[in-house]
């Protein structure tokens, strides 16, 4: 009975032992869940980073491109805007805005990613430049043309040369203005430059002729010098010029010649009518000699180039003699008989004054 006792002890003991091991354990496993959990408050969260690259005209760069603010005389303030902003591409699904008025992007989303987010940006000016052939640019125009706006320029061609051709990089459209004398470039994009070529004018000279001959239209260029042959009508001479436009030209030998011709013109040639002269035709002594009468007219009037006419009839077997200095007519019997012969002296083409005096 007694070793029965002490068996139970024992085994209550152990029992008691054990359980307090059990328990200790159990202790020990809660404080160090406690410990792992005061670590892990201690942590902070992950925050993801954003980089931010930069891009001009599809070129990286170091810092976001800004435009200028400007301050007016009246205090308030205009945003010069050299720059536009494009478009954004970020990873991981970011997404976000650019506030254009602040200058800043903005994420719409966040999340514990790390990302990186390119931010495109064009320019809002742009500069065009001209190769120019026979011409020169207003210095007046402007520098900087903004962004999908055309370019109006002027263009000075020097003198006698005009518009040919025009050709700009980025296969830009160009388009002249004879009247305004200016080339408007279409939505300008990007940093253009154009090659514009002035060729020398081509003028038309057109000539009108009157009382004459050599009626003609021709081309020349812009200061070139130009002959025409030009003839009058028999009776006309004394040519008078007129020529349009300023346009100037002298008539010399059945020749009309231009010196530096700079513009179309129209020329008209007149040729005038010859005033003709008349000639006296004159017999000093027409009735002190006997046997011959002067059958045509004592004194006479004939016009430069005509014939003037002397008619003596003489009698008695009279020959008639006529002595006019220097000019000799031209005999012609008209008439004869046995007693009578009539006689026509004759001054061909007369271009002066003759005196002439009968004798036998």
């Amino acid at each position: 009975m007694k070793n029965k006792l002490i068996t139970i002890t024992l085994i209550t003991l152990f029992i008691i032992n054990i359980s307090f091991g059990i328990y200790g354990l159990f202790l020990n496993t809660n404080k160090t869940k406690d410990v792992g959990n005061s670590t892990n408050e201690s942590i902070k969260p992950h925050i993801a980073k954003i980089e931010y690259k930069y891009y001009l005209e599809d070129e990286e760069i170091n810092e976001m491109p800004k435009n200028d603010i400007i301050t007016n005389e009246d205090g308030t303030t205009t945003i010069d805007e050299n720059y536009v902003f494009s478009k954004y591409e970020c990873t991981n699904d970011v997404k976000g805005n650019f506030d254009t008025e602040n200058w800043t992007f903005n994420l719409d989303n966040k999340n514990n990613k790390d990302s990186v987010c390119d931010l495109y940006f064009l320019k809002g000016k742009y500069e065009v430049s001209f190769i120019l052939t026979n011409a020169i640019e207003d210095e007046n125009n402007e520098k900087l043309v903004k962004r999908e706006t055309d370019g109006i320029f002027k263009l000075i061609p020097n003198d006698g040369y005009t518009f040919k051709s025009a050709t700009c990089s980025n296969n830009k459209e160009a388009i002249w203005d004879e009247t305004t004398q200016t080339l408007k470039i279409i939505a300008i994009t990007k940093e253009t430059t154009c090659n514009v070529d002035f060729e020398k004018k081509l003028l038309n000279i057109n000539i009108i002729v009157k009382n004459g001959t050599g009626n003609t239209n021709e081309t020349v260029y812009y200061g070139d010098n130009k002959s025409i042959i030009i003839e009058p009508n028999e009776g006309y001479d004394n040519a008078k010029v007129a020529c349009t436009n300023n346009q100037t030209a002298t008539f010399e030998n059945n020749t009309l010649n231009f010196e530096k011709i700079t513009n179309n013109t129209e020329c008209t040639v007149t040729f005038n009518k010859i005033a003709l002269k008349n000639h006296k035709l004159t017999i000093s002594n027409p009735t002190e000699i006997e046997d011959l009468t002067l059958i045509s007219d004592a004194e006479q009037s004939i016009e430069t180039g005509k014939d003037g006419k002397i008619v003596v009839r003489a009698t008695n077997g009279i020959i008639p003699k006529l002595n006019c200095g220097d000019s000799i007519p031209t005999q012609n019997e008209l008439e004869s008989s046995d007693n009578t012969k009539t006689i026509e002296f004759s001054f061909y083409n007369m271009s002066n004054d003759i005196t002439c005096q009968l004798s036998k």
